[in-house]
């Protein structure tokens, strides 16, 4: 995933120390952490995700990916896989933007 996936609305690649602020702007939002633990990240908590995000392509060649919209580049969410210690998990985050989350998750099934 070097370049990214693509498909006819988004593109998922890597994040970049460059994404810290949007998204933190995501990770504000309650709507997108109301499922997950209904507590909003910090910058410096959104800064972690994004260097840990970074390490994991490093360490184990995949991990948490950016969601940007293709027309603007615009970072949307993230989705990607997560080793816990047990096992691999699939995760996805998004602003709520309609039919986003089915574009985000169907090119990595």
């Amino acid at each position: 995933m070097n370049n990214g996936t693509y498909n006819l609305r988004l593109l998922i690649n890597k994040f970049t120390e460059d994404d810290l602020e949007a998204w933190f702007c995501v990770e504000s939002n309650f709507e997108v952490r109301k499922y997950i633990d209904h507590r909003i990240l910090n910058l410096d908590e959104a800064q972690s995700y994004i260097r840990n995000s970074i390490q994991s392509y490093i360490s184990k060649s995949y991990g948490r990916y950016a969601a940007r919209d293709k027309t603007n580049n615009k970072l949307l969410g993230m989705c990607g896989f997560l080793f816990d210690g047990i096992e691999t998990d699939f995760y996805y985050r998004y602003c709520p933007v309609p039919g986003v989350m089915v574009l985000v998750v169907r090119p990595l099934i």
